[in-house]
């Protein structure tokens, strides 16, 4: 009796055991299965979450294209030299500097939505090449940056130049690589048109159109690029103290000497052959010496145009003699003569070389942007070198320029730049491209 008695705890608890594990194990069940429930909600949540943030992306950025839209259909103001030398002169710097920030706050998005219109425009879906897809990009990047900024209300301060001026400097080197970036894509642009048309691609109405639309992009590329770095060139002055001349403001010099520029063009080139080809040519340079007129110009602009020149012409040089020849002398020089008095409202530089010439027939192929430009590369570029006389060219006609060049095959080439002396009364405008250029026959 007492065994047995001493044996139902035991299988009390056993049996407590087994009713606690079989309720353990179905609320397990349950447990995991509202686990379960839950993961799969969250999971659906985050689904929905992510599609919700598609939609907005694709929400606002339609939102933008129709801004870009509209603002590529209004007008540019073009600035003139007038406005740049009477800006220079302004007592209060300060003031000028807000003012031109404010002038750059609703000008910019006009000229970069009107560039991103060029490359939609682009014919038979040129504009999927993703190097071009890239450039796009950068463009609607640095509109949409410009449309969000805000200046004080209800009028602009001192205040907002740094944090403006900081976002301009971040659109300006996102856009250096812009030429480079074009460049591989022209040779696609270049690949394209030669599938679809064969031997005849370079003289179709598509060539033709894709060149105008290039044409329209990189000049307003150097309007826009020559206001933002004028910009940030006279902040450097003003606000942080940069030293520079007396008559220097931002990138406009109001004494600048021709010869003084030919003569650092001339030096550059010939370092930049020396590291290139390990030759350092023989330039000759001839000016009026008794000429000490002075002019309003922007030395950088002027460098970079006389440079692809020189350059162009001691390449010419080099693979028509050798190096061995250049760099002894034995190779006859490359000529610069600088014409320039005090009468002239233009300066003149011409640039002479005794290579081997081209036919008339291919001088309009060295300005269009889907010619092989792939000669050798020369050190000390940049990435402005990718289309140096096309580029070079366009620089000359911003502001009312121009340049051509004159080649006798099989005895050389000669290049000419006439550039304007800018003044407080100059009627030049800055040369801009219209929103419409598809049908415009730059090139012809």
């Amino acid at each position: 009796f007492f065994s047995t008695v001493s044996l139902l705890p035991d299988f009390g608890m056993r049996c407590l055991h087994r009713t606690l594990t079989q309720l353990r194990s179905a609320y397990s069940r349950r447990w995991y299965s509202d686990l379960e429930r839950l993961a799969k909600l969250r999971s659906d949540t985050e689904v929905l979450a992510n599609e919700l943030n598609i939609v907005r992306e694709n929400a606002e950025r339609i939102r933008v294209m129709d801004d870009i839209h509209f603002y590529a259909q209004g007008e540019q103001t073009p600035v003139s030299p007038a406005m740049l030398t009477a800006f220079a002169k302004h007592p209060n710097k300060q003031s000028s500097l807000l003012q031109g920030s404010l002038f750059l706050h609703r000008e910019l998005p006009f000229r970069l939505a009107m560039r991103v219109q060029d490359l939609d425009s682009l014919p038979r879906g040129l504009m999927v090449l993703p190097e071009l897809q890239q450039v796009r990009e950068w463009y609607i990047t640095s509109f949409k940056e410009l449309r969000t900024f805000s200046f004080s209300k209800p009028s602009a301060k001192p205040a907002d130049i740094p944090p403006f001026h900081q976002l301009l400097r971040a659109i300006f080197h996102r856009h250096i690589k812009v030429p480079e970036q074009m460049a591989k894509g022209c040779l696609e642009l270049r690949s394209q048109l030669q599938h679809f048309y064969g031997s005849s691609w370079w003289d179709h109405a598509d060539r033709i159109t894709v060149d105008n639309i290039l044409q329209s992009f990189f000049l307003s590329r150097i309007g826009i690029r020559f206001l933002l770095e004028q910009q940030l060139v006279l902040h450097d002055q003003i606000i942080d103290g940069a030293v520079m001349p007396a008559d220097v403001f931002g990138l406009l010099s109001l004494n600048v000497k021709a010869r003084d520029i030919a003569d650092i063009a001339v030096a550059k080139a010939c370092r930049n052959c020396k590291a290139s080809v390990g030759v350092k040519p023989e330039v000759e340079v001839y000016s009026d010496p008794d000429n000490n007129t002075t002019f309003v110009q922007i030395p950088s602009h002027m460098e970079f145009i006389l440079l692809q020149l020189l350059q162009n012409a001691i390449q010419n040089h080099v693979e028509r003699y050798g190096t061995d020849a250049v760099g002894s002398g034995e190779a006859p020089p490359v000529r610069v003569v600088v014409a320039d008095g005090p009468k002239c409202d233009h300066i003149t530089f011409r640039v002479t070389d005794m290579g081997r010439g081209a036919p008339r027939s291919q001088i309009p192929k060295f300005w269009s942007y889907l010619h092989d430009h792939s000669g050798p590369q020369w050190v000390g570029g940049d990435s402005e070198n990718v289309y140096g006389l096309p580029l070079a060219k366009l620089t000359a006609e911003y502001f009312g320029g121009h340049m051509q060049l004159v080649s006798l095959e099989g005895t050389g080439t000669t290049g000419y730049v006439h550039l304007l002396k800018m003044t407080e009364k100059s009627a030049h405008t800055e040369q801009l491209p219209s929103g419409e250029v598809a049908n415009r026959h730059y090139l012809l």
